[in-house]
């Protein structure tokens, strides 16, 4: 079976600064040190407005860990209660 296009769009450009959602190196170290200290979780202010968005996220990561398990191989099969 395959694989649809994708429909994701991306979230922000940090090559090309022609395109309308390029950020500069100094945005992408504010955003990557503002991770760093988990302000999206630990500023109350910010968590009210997130916090569904971090759900979702949070589901497709580990989404995409069950796909990777799934795609190298290191899955276990489950066969009449057994697993091989």
């Amino acid at each position: 079976m395959a694989l649809r296009d994708q429909k994701k769009k991306k979230i922000y450009e940090k090559v090309n600064s022609g395109d309308k959602y390029f950020i500069n190196a100094t945005k992408q170290a504010q955003i990557s040190a503002s991770y760093a200290k988990a302000e999206h979780l630990n500023d109350a202010g910010i968590f009210e407005i997130t916090k569904p968005f971090i759900f979702q996220i949070q589901l497709l990561e580990e989404d995409i860990d069950e796909l990777r398990r799934f795609g190298t191989g290191s899955g276990e099969l489950n066969v009449d209660g057994g697993s091989f």
